[in-house]
């Protein structure tokens, strides 16, 4: 979904807006599976928390 206003929470209904190479490529994932799967069988997508380490420098 990409990053949220300083000191707000994104909701569901927020625009999409990824800001990574990553993010873009699943944006575009996603948007596939709701056009070709809608309405045929049951989806679920998941948007798992952001996944940090020592070598991160991005969330830090």
């Amino acid at each position: 979904m990409g990053p949220s206003v300083a000191g707000g929470v994104k909701k569901v209904t927020d625009k999409n807006n990824p800001v990574s190479d990553y993010g873009l490529s699943k944006l575009s994932a996603e948007s596939e599976v709701k056009k070709i799967l809608c309405g045929k069988v049951p989806y679920t997508i998941l948007s798992p928390a952001a996944v940090y380490g020592p070598r991160d420098k991005d969330i830090f």
